[in-house]
């Protein structure tokens, strides 16, 4: 995830680094955001960047990291 408003490292980054993945074909997603600066954290993080945390989560199950069961713990 990354955030358009992030006055460190410029989005396009995290699609050029997306992009690799895609040519490499492994599984991926990517989310950018409209806030959050160059500080998302695990709380507390402005506007529908709050969603991250969940979306991370469920990408890891999809991708049989974690298993469902420890998602809702």
């Amino acid at each position: 995830m990354h955030a358009f408003d992030d006055p460190a490292v410029h989005p396009v980054n995290s699609l050029v680094f997306y992009q690799a993945l895609l040519d490499k074909n492994i599984p991926s997603s990517l989310h950018i955001f409209p806030q959050g600066k160059h500080s998302i954290a695990l709380r507390s993080n402005p506007g529908s960047t709050q969603l991250w945390t969940e979306l991370c989560e469920r990408w890891l199950v999809e991708m049989k990291m974690i298993e469902a069961e420890m998602a809702s713990k």
